[in-house]
């Protein structure tokens, strides 16, 4: 079922339209009058040349000013405008450095808990054997899947190792 009110125009929001469009009308006739036709040429070639330097803003300023391309003003605001990108983008720039080493020391500190800790709790426990450390690098994973006394020792290293680091 379709409600009328979908399709239904407010009186007066049309009203307001209207009333908007010609106070609109108005401003506009009111802004051609105040502005000359070498204005309108100065403000086109001012966009050509620095439409992506400048703010538009400036750009009116000074075309109203009617002042040359040449004109130092115009240089002054290019280059503090310009100054003012470079600063946003250093910003930007080390916001992006700033990720990127926290992304590596995060990464760091999770492969040193998953991976090196546990590797030297293995070769602790081998050493404890009287086995070969280095042995330790080449199976832990094995003896830790298989063989449930390594699992508990090696688990059990690991909680003691961490509780040191945590005393110290």
């Amino acid at each position: 079922m379709v409600r009328f009110s979908q399709y239904w125009v407010d009186p007066d929001d049309e009203l307001r339209q209207i009333n908007n469009f010609e106070e609109e009308k108005k401003q506009t006739q009111i802004l051609k009058n105040q502005i000359n036709q070498s204005q309108g040429f100065s403000v086109a070639n001012l966009s050509s040349q620095y439409g992506g330097f400048m703010p538009s803003g400036g750009i009116i300023a000074a075309g109203l000013k009617e002042l040359s391309l040449q004109a130092p003003e115009i240089k002054t605001v290019v280059d503090s405008y310009l100054e003012q990108q470079g600063k946003l983008g250093k910003r930007i720039r080390d916001a992006a450095r700033g990720f990127v080493r926290t992304a590596f020391v995060g990464a760091d500190s999770l492969a040193e808990a998953v991976i090196k800790r546990p590797f030297q709790a293995a070769a602790e426990s081998f050493e404890e054997r009287g086995l070969n450390p280095i042995l330790a690098y080449a199976g832990p994973l094995l003896g830790y899947l298989t063989d449930p006394f390594t699992r508990d020792e090696v688990k059990n290293l690991f909680i003691n190792h961490t509780k040191e680091i945590k005393k110290n």
